[in-house]
C-alpha cells in the first residue's frame, strides 16, 4: 500500500497547478453528487411517496365516514340482489306496513301493481324500501280518495334495476 501511495504523491507533484485544483475539484463533487444522487433524491421521492399515500389515505377515511350509512344499507340489502322481484315488494310491504294490493300482474320484467286506498305516507315510504333494494319506479298513476284525506288510489309499474 505504501508503494501505491508513493506512486500517487508522485504523480500530484508531477501535476500542474490548474490540474490539481481541477483534480481536487472532482473529488469533493463527484463524492458530493453521488451522495445526493444515490441517497438523498431516493429519500426524498419516498417521502413524497408516503405523503401522497397518507392523503389518499385520510380522503378515503373521510369519505368512507360520510357514506357509512350507505354503505351499511347496502350491505344489509346486498343479499336480495338475487330475489324476484314480488318477493322484494313484499319484504318492503311488510317493512313500512303497506297494506296488500288490489290486483297485480307480473309482464316479463316488469310488475304492474294497484292499491285501492293506501296512506300516501305509507306508499312513499314503501317506493323508498324498493329504491333501497334495487327496484325502479317506471310509472305511476295517483287519484285522491274522496272523504277519505291523505289517502290515495295508487296504480304503480315497477321492474327491477337487475332486469333492465
Amino acid at each position: 500500500m505504501n508503494e501505491w501511495l508513493n506512486h500517487w504523491q508522485q504523480r500530484w507533484s508531477g501535476m500542474a497547478e490548474r490540474e490539481r485544483q481541477a483534480l481536487a475539484l472532482l473529488l469533493v463533487v463527484v463524492p458530493v453528487f453521488l451522495l445526493y444522487e444515490l441517497v438523498i433524491m431516493p429519500v426524498l421521492h419516498w417521502k413524497v411517496h408516503l405523503h401522497d399515500q397518507l392523503k389518499a389515505t385520510e380522503n378515503l377515511s373521510v369519505f368512507l365516514q360520510q357514506h357509512e350509512q350507505d354503505l351499511q344499507r347496502a350491505s344489509q340489502f346486498e343479499h336480495m340482489a338475487s330475489l324476484p322481484l314480488p318477493a322484494l315488494m313484499q319484504q318492503a310491504a311488510m317493512l313500512t306496513g303497506m297494506p296488500a294490493p288490489s290486483s297485480m300482474a307480473q309482464t316479463g320484467s316488469q310488475v304492474q301493481v294497484q292499491y285501492a286506498t293506501v296512506p300516501f305516507n305509507t306508499l312513499a315510504a314503501y317506493l323508498a324500501q324498493l329504491e333501497q333494494r334495487g327496484v325502479t319506479l317506471v310509472t305511476m298513476d295517483l287519484g285522491n280518495v274522496p272523504a277519505q284525506t291523505g289517502k290515495v288510489h295508487a296504480a304503480l309499474v315497477l321492474a327491477s334495476h337487475l332486469s333492465n
